[in-house]
């Protein structure tokens, strides 16, 4: 497991592309042996970038990373599983739960619950879509399941948010 630095990690996704493409047809091998050569020219750069890590730093960069890995997935729930998030950023499930709990206050659980609500506060603020449509947008499959959780969270139901939101705004 190596982490790229974002420009290199933008480099690498095109160069992977471009040797998709490329290396169909035997007529360019000597362009994808160039492109290989890049390739491993980053890999290079980031392992010995990555090796020299102070172990202060590294894991605020962790929960950073885990962090933004659970808002880019939010809407995909087989990339929230503990399973799931220990394996892509290489902890043992106790390992990451205690390590999340100990960095951030909260369990993964707890965070991803929290994230997903204010995501839905702010669609039910901003949107006109159905209560339904929202719930279902967020994988609720059972509206009062969707509407218990919102009510746990926000001490209201989503109707009344929606209605005091747009009390304030008019």
């Amino acid at each position: 497991k190596i982490q790229l630095t974002t420009k290199d990690e933008k480099i690498v996704i095109q160069l992977l592309a471009l040797l998709t493409d490329l290396c169909e047809d035997y007529q360019n091998e000597n362009i994808c042996y160039y492109q290989l050569l890049a390739l491993v020219e980053i890999i290079e750069r980031n392992v010995d970038a990555s090796s020299q890590v102070s172990p202060i730093i590294a894991p605020q960069k962790s929960i950073s990373l885990i962090l933004k890995h659970i808002r880019k997935h939010i809407f995909d729930t087989n990339l929230l599983s503990l399973d799931a998030i220990s394996q892509q950023f290489n902890f043992t499930k106790n390992h990451l739960g205690s390590y999340f709990k100990q960095e951030t206050g909260q369990s993964v659980k707890q965070y991803i619950s929290y994230y997903r609500m204010e995501l839905i506060a702010k669609k039910i603020r901003e949107s006109e879509l159905s209560l339904s449509e929202i719930a279902f947008q967020f994988g609720y499959v059972d509206e009062s399941h969707f509407y218990k959780s919102f009510k746990k969270h926000y001490a209201t139901s989503p109707s009344e948010y929606r209605k005091q939101y747009k009390n304030k705004k008019s």
